[in-house]
C-alpha cells in the first residue's frame, strides 16, 4: 500500500458505507471499537512496502487476570 492509501484509511467515510464496514472500513471499526475500551491506551500502527507487503501492528495493554495462549 502507498501511503496515501494508509492515510485514507483514517479519512470520514463516504454516508453509504457508514454501516456496511466492508473494506478499509473495517480496520477503521476495529480503532473505533478499541477507542471506546482503552481510550489512548492503545496503538494501531500500519505500515506497508509496495511488492513486499502490509503490517498492522496492534498494541493493548494487558489486563490483569486475562490468560495468555
Amino acid at each position: 500500500m502507498r501511503q496515501d492509501q494508509i492515510d485514507k484509511i483514517w479519512e470520514k467515510e463516504p454516508a453509504h458505507y457508514a454501516k456496511q464496514r466492508i473494506g478499509r472500513y473495517a480496520i477503521k471499526n476495529i480503532k473505533e471499537r478499541l477507542q471506546l475500551k482503552y481510550h489512548d491506551g492503545f496503538s494501531l500502527e500500519i505500515k506497508s512496502e509496495i511488492g513486499k507487503g502490509t503490517t498492522v501492528i496492534l498494541k493493548i495493554p494487558y489486563e490483569e487476570g486475562t490468560k495468555c495462549l
